[in-house]
């Protein structure tokens, strides 16, 4: 063909192109439409294509679809109606990773977590539980006020020492302020982000109860405007710290069960406080599982009905 014909019909082409709002760019020579991405065989759509799933030739397993450029199982195997991953349809993702009822819930959603751990000893993976938790907050730093009144010491150190780990490892900050009486959360508590209530292993039953009363109202405005609250638990000389928020009327528990040593379970793997949390990990001495069947998500649990953690989206 003659050399001079050659990009006269090229430049037609491309004119062809542009006036059908395709884009030009193209790793091989063919032009792809908007939102397609050009490999060796064609143009594809690199978030759903099971063929080129977050790449060219990338192929999903024949028992898999392409979502959000990543291999999934079908969505017969998830339950969309709590699914942050897939809320309300396959593949919708949840900014804020908290889905219910099939529908995102915006920033302003409360979160409250109990954790069956008291972090005397710990590992990376219990880590990680923590530190998810603290982290679903979404400022930087995170403002933390942290109980204390009745923690024992080596058990807020250990907790702090857990959570700055995962501050590392993920690049997020946080700022703790301790609050040593009941009082002083009360007061501060509507100037942070998320309350962090060590284990009160030096605590009588009664002062759990006593104190979770006087926070209810405080805890019902720190919710409405997205706070999370973080508690951790323990077997010991009382019967849980959970009694705080049995008293504020947010827990509903009959006790704590030991289960030091037991395999823990990850039951809820698309949960924000799941990610990145093995499948299974060992839960160290003093570890507790909470006898409740209220509300919630069950996070991790061993033996299918022993809760180790758990996760309530508390909408306002």
């Amino acid at each position: 063909m003659n050399s001079r014909i050659v990009p006269l019909l090229l430049g037609v082409l491309m004119g062809w192109v542009s006036a059908w709002g395709c884009s030009t760019d193209s790793l091989v020579g063919v032009p792809c439409l908007t939102g397609l991405t050009p490999c060796q065989d064609g143009c594809f759509d690199l978030e759903r294509d099971p063929w080129h799933c977050g790449g060219c030739d990338l192929a999903c397993d024949t028992d898999q679809v392409c979502l959000a450029g990543e291999c999934s199982v079908h969505c017969e195997d998830i339950d969309l109606q709590s699914d942050p991953e897939h809320c309300g349809q396959c593949g919708f993702v949840c900014q804020t990773g908290v889905c219910v009822d099939g529908e995102c819930q915006d920033a302003e959603v409360g979160h409250l977590v109990a954790i069956g751990h008291d972090y005397f000893q710990s590992h990376p993976v219990l880590d990680r539980v923590i530190g998810n938790s603290i982290f679903m907050a979404r400022t930087n730093p995170v403002e933390v006020l942290a109980y204390l009144e009745f923690a024992d010491g080596n058990h807020v150190t250990n907790v702090d020492g857990a959570i700055a780990a995962e501050a590392r490892l993920s690049g997020r900050a946080w700022r703790s302020t301790t609050a040593a009486t009941a009082a002083a959360v009360a007061g501060e508590l509507l100037n942070y982000d998320v309350l962090l209530v060590y284990h009160q292993a030096l605590a009588q039953d009664v002062q759990l109860d006593l104190t979770g009363r006087s926070w209810a109202p405080t805890l019902d405005g720190f919710f409405k405007r997205g706070g999370i609250v973080v508690f951790l638990d323990a077997v010991g000389d009382h019967r849980g710290t959970w009694q705080l928020f049995a008293g504020a009327g947010l827990f509903s528990c009959n006790g704590l069960s030991d289960r030091s040593g037991a395999t823990a379970l990850v039951v809820a793997k698309a949960d924000a406080l799941a990610r990145g949390v093995t499948a299974h990990y060992p839960a160290e001495p003093n570890s507790a599982a909470f006898l409740t069947g209220g509300p919630g998500i069950v996070v991790v649990d061993q033996n299918h009905g022993d809760p180790l953690v758990l996760h309530w989206p508390i909408e306002p």
